[in-house]
């Protein structure tokens, strides 16, 4: 093997390397009673659990997260404007989306953007972080 073509192999690993490394493990939305809003996504390794192999029947969730970053956005509470679950259009798909819109024409700030939640997990989330924040559906149980 040439000098060259382990340069190229090594360059193609690292590469792979840093695109599995990109991969989001996680997200989270931390609602903080007067303070704000703060959304978190962790990225890294997921990798298939040895058990998995080795059990009758193998649970494709049953995996080993190797985080490798955190990146995390805080929005003070007297810049939110609205937190809404909005809908987007993708093809011929309907993909919802919570979001948080920023006062004086700040922009929207989506969180969760890498997953795909379902409707009914967004709209609890919704309600969870309202009532943090905003004490909303407190008397509605």
């Amino acid at each position: 093997m040439s000098q060259y073509s382990i340069i190229a192999w090594m360059a193609a690993l690292i590469s792979l390397n840093l695109l599995k490394s990109r991969t989001i493990l996680y997200q989270s939305v931390t609602p903080l009673p007067s303070l704000g809003l703060q959304l978190s996504t962790t990225r890294g390794f997921s990798f298939p659990s040895l058990f998995q192999h080795l059990s009758a029947q193998p649970d494709p969730t049953c995996r080993i997260l190797l985080p490798m970053s955190t990146s995390h956005t805080f929005i003070p509470l007297n810049n939110i404007s609205a937190v809404i679950i909005n809908e987007g259009l993708s093809r011929w798909n309907v993909r919802y989306y919570l979001a948080v819109v920023i006062r004086r024409g700040g922009g929207v700030v989506v969180a969760l953007d890498g997953m795909r939640q379902p409707h009914a997990v967004l709209l609890e989330i919704y309600h969870d972080v309202r009532e943090q924040l905003f004490n909303e559906y407190e008397d509605q149980e």
